[in-house]
């Protein structure tokens, strides 16, 4: 096929038509998750800013950055190719091994949790330069790219010449992934406030005083005193009265109830973003059998996710590589079929293949990641001369059964081709 020789920049690059500003890293509470999700559902002007600033502070998560990184890094750490009558393209193959294509597809599939992504694209004749436009400035219900969040009127990106520089994907009412486990977030954060308040008040022993009630001076020591002793809370009383701090060591109020409202929390995320928590989490002893049931479910999901990235890919960026003057023929994306045998099961095959076939040493090395010694070739030497040495001896014993027998053993484990 024929190269693509040049390559041009976007002229009506729409990421210049926006006023970025810096994102509210305000506290938020679910008030602020509610009143987001009531701005971008508006029907006479919807406005994403508030819910996708919550989006971004709430990302600080790391359980639920985790959990989206483990979606994405399955489809970007998987082998894609671009083939025309089941022949590789050249040309596209090297553009899908670039850092900018691997950028493409991450912003594709976040698509699925943050409910959107309009994306800018540079057609170059070595690479495609993917821009996300800021989320908080497109409003995909109307096919809007507005100057500033609140505006009502835009440049539309569904018509021309926006139409041969951009790639619109996800549903435009959909919200993401994300806004499910925000309320999760939340709760967790304010738990873990929670719990290190209860740390400071009882991780540390309390300290009491006691001083003669008419003695002021005998106080300031004692103040001073415990003071200069650390940390550590403590109080000053006159003798003959008393300090009581009740502490309730059940359920309701020991450092369990903080540990597993986190562990919850933790849970309903995994849950909402890779579809169960044993791939994420340790499970009880005994589990391996519901391990393998959640690992099928992410298995599901995985698969999924590639079906959704190959009609993104081939519905929508194809056309514009065929505008853009890439040979792209009647070619298509596609995921190579792979085993997903482990690594003992296909020794063991492996080994059985060898005793009927030969098998060079260069397939187990690189099959293994065995490193290769570096004096290979005289390990070699020395292994067959040894071998052809017992040979000779296994035809002086061919007529002595016990001695022959010993003999092949010792073949088989120096020859190349084992005795039949």
């Amino acid at each position: 096929m024929a190269e693509r020789k040049a390559g041009k920049k976007n002229p009506n690059i729409l990421i210049q038509q926006i006023d970025i500003r810096q994102v509210n890293r305000s506290i938020v509470d679910i008030d602020t998750w509610r009143n987001a999700i009531r701005a971008a559902e508006s029907i006479i002007n919807p406005n994403r800013k508030l819910l996708y600033e919550l989006y971004t502070d709430i990302m600080l998560d790391g359980r639920l950055s985790s959990a989206i990184s483990k979606r994405i890094m399955s489809i970007t750490t998987t082998d894609l190719k671009f083939v025309d009558n089941d022949k590789d393209v050249d040309l596209i193959n090297d553009l899908i091994d670039t850092e900018e294509f691997a950028s493409l597809q991450e912003q594709i599939l976040e698509s699925i949790f943050w409910g959107y992504s309009l994306i800018n694209l540079d057609f170059l004749p070595d690479k495609i330069t993917p821009t996300l436009i800021d989320r908080r400035h497109v409003k995909p219900e109307l096919g809007l790219v507005v100057r500033n969040p609140g505006d009502t009127a835009g440049i539309s990106y569904l018509e021309p010449p926006h139409t041969d520089w951009t790639l619109a994907v996800g549903n435009p009412k959909n919200l993401g992934k994300i806004l499910a486990a925000c309320q999760y977030v939340i709760y967790k954060r304010g738990n873990f406030g929670d719990w290190a308040q209860f740390a400071e008040l009882f991780g540390m022993p309390f300290r009491k005083g006691t001083y003669n009630g008419y003695d002021e001076v005998a106080r300031q020591k004692l103040v001073q005193a415990l003071d200069e002793m650390g940390s550590a809370a403590y109080c000053v009383i006159p003798e003959g009265t008393n300090i009581e701090i009740p502490q309730n060591y059940g359920n309701a109020g020991s450092n369990a109830v903080y540990k597993e409202l986190r562990n919850a929390c933790n849970e309903e995320i995994s849950t909402i973003i890779v579809g169960q928590t044993l791939t994420m989490t340790q499970g009880d002893k005994g589990a391996r059998s519901l391990g393998e049931v959640h690992k099928d479910v992410e298995d599901a999901i995985y698969l999924n996710d590639r079906k959704f990235i190959l009609k993104v890919l081939n519905n929508k960026l194809k056309p514009l590589l065929i505008k853009h003057g890439y040979p792209v023929g009647n070619g298509k994306f596609v995921y190579p079929e792979q085993e997903n045998i482990a690594k003992q099961d296909r020794l063991k095959m492996d080994l059985d293949i060898a005793k009927q076939v030969p098998v060079s040493d260069e397939y187990f090395y690189e099959t293994y990641g065995v490193p290769k010694p570096d004096n290979y070739e005289q390990i070699k030497k020395e292994k067959k001369e040894s071998s052809d040495v017992i040979k000779k001896l296994a035809e002086k014993t061919a007529t002595d059964p016990v001695k022959n027998s010993l003999i092949k053993k010792l073949v088989d484990f120096f020859s190349d081709e084992p005795s039949r």
